[in-house]
């Protein structure tokens, strides 16, 4: 795949995840010392295909950097932060994926996942910007009914229009392991020309309910409401929550005949995950690297490219071949009697075969 992707791609996909909010980062982490790490997702990306990944520190206090970084990104990568974000850094992220004036607009994958400050859902600050695109993100936590009930397995949606979500859901082994994960959806107020599609839902077969308690075991939870015989009320359970969602930018195509059905031009800006510890090197080594694709098929979608780069060859008509009208009159009788014939002998033989056998 990635000798493919050289070969039709004559520049790599340049991806630059964040630095300095407690995220994932890039380099191997000792035990101990440096937190989690992302270093293998960087290995995996890069045997996959053509990827330049680097890190960016965004402006925050004792860290230099305004976002220069990302001016030339395909993709940015918010990885799981674990700090709010500064202003100054939520500004370059805005500069970065809405630019004034003539600039090109940037994409932005974010995975946010439960971070607790002071009993609380972390704001990272980032939640503004994701509104500004038609996106919320839940600050309850999702947990599940079943033995492991801080598990959400997210599966790709089937009803999705995505292409992303096409590809996988045709899948019936794939499946993103979440623990702790956050609901994330469209909302009402989406602003005009913003598209939000579901691209992961939460498995149909097991209930899950949004819960408000963050630090508590989420097993002793489920045996309270067991004992109970009943879960609150305001947190019943249901199926098939929104956990990752995809955003596209959408405009009236023109040039369209009268009387045509209306279609829209959609260009991808941005990818959030309801979760994101699954990225780090202790959960692929527990789980799998499963999501790996999924992730590199959102990559690719966000900076509109297909998995093996563009389109080399413009289609066109083909002819049939046939040979009808083509052979003798023995040569046709022979290609309809010979293989009957090989038959009867195969069957006769196999029959003789077996006779012999049974005399001995």
């Amino acid at each position: 795949m990635r000798a493919l992707k050289k070969l039709v791609e004559t520049a790599p996909a340049r991806v630059v995840f964040t630095h300095g909010h407690g995220e994932l980062g890039l380099t191997e982490s000792m035990r101990g010392r440096g937190g989690p790490s992302a270093s293998q997702v960087k290995r995996m990306l890069e045997a996959r295909g053509n990827y330049e990944i680097k890190e960016v520190a965004l402006g925050i206090e004792g860290v230099e950097g305004d976002g220069k970084g990302l001016n030339d990104a395909d993709v940015v990568i918010v990885a799981r932060p674990t700090k709010p974000f500064a202003p100054k850094a939520v500004e370059a992220l805005r500069k970065y994926v809405k630019p004034t004036g003539a600039g090109k607009k940037g994409t932005l994958l974010v995975l946010l996942d439960t971070q607790v400050q002071n009993g609380e859902m972390l704001k990272t600050n980032l939640e503004d910007l994701l509104r500004e695109f038609g996106v919320h993100i839940g600050d309850r936590r999702l947990l599940s009914l079943s033995r492991a009930p801080s598990l959400t397995p997210a599966v790709p949606n089937p009803d999705s229009e995505n292409p992303v979500a096409r590809a996988f859901a045709g899948s019936s082994r794939f499946f993103l392991p979440m623990y702790n994960a956050r609901k994330v959806e469209g909302i009402k107020e989406a602003p005009p020309g913003n598209k939000v599609d579901e691209l992961m839902i939460t498995l149909s077969n097991i209930p899950v309910w949004e819960e408000p308690n963050l630090t508590a075991s989420a097993g002793d939870l489920l045996a309270g409401y067991t004992r109970a015989g009943k879960f609150p009320e305001d947190r019943k359970l249901t199926r098939e929550l929104p956990v990752v969602v995809a955003v596209s930018e959408t405009n009236p195509r023109g040039g369209l005949p009268a009387g045509h059905v209306p279609v829209e031009n959609a260009v991808p800006r941005m990818v959030v995950f309801g979760n994101g510890s699954w990225m780090s090197n202790e959960s692929i080594a527990r789980e799998g690297s499963g999501g790996i694709d999924f992730l590199a098929s959102c990559i690719s979608w966000l900076r509109g490219k297909s998995d093996l780069g563009p389109s080399l060859v413009e289609d066109k008509e083909r002819g049939q071949f046939s040979l009808r009208n083509k052979l003798d009159s023995a040569q046709q009788t022979r290609l309809e009697w010979l293989p009957l014939g090989l038959i009867f002998i195969s069957v006769v033989g196999l029959g003789g075969g077996i006779w012999v056998t049974r005399r001995r």
